[in-house]
């Protein structure tokens, strides 16, 4: 019987290098996931699930308004769109940090 040799080839080296550290899949994961939230933001949508419009007038971000000191409201509190995007600061926070075998993707603003 004859004996067949297997060579390993340079793609499953390197398949098996990053199972033993998986940081640089787990980071380009990481940044795929910030990339798509922030897509979100854009479209108004995730997936195929449009984000509700936001209440007009939005009463409770005229109230912080007025609680901040402002004389009046901007007129971005008399708009329907964009959702979930008032001063940008929510959609500029999202990051992702790896630590271990996970990556987590989130925001520091409550």
């Amino acid at each position: 019987m004859a004996k067949i040799g297997f060579r390993k080839g340079a793609k499953m080296e390197r398949f098996e290098k990053g199972l033993e550290n998986p940081k640089a899949a787990l980071t380009a994961i990481g940044v795929m996931m910030v990339a798509e939230s922030q897509d979100a933001f854009q479209q108004q949508r995730h997936g195929s699930v449009e984000w509700p419009a936001r209440s007009n007038p939005n009463v409770y971000g005229i109230l912080a308004d007025f609680a901040a000191g402002k004389s009046a409201p901007p007129a971005r509190r008399f708009q329907d769109r964009p959702a979930l995007i008032d001063t940008g600061r929510l959609r500029s926070s999202i990051a992702f940090r790896v630590s271990g075998k996970s990556v987590t993707v989130g925001t520091d603003r409550f």
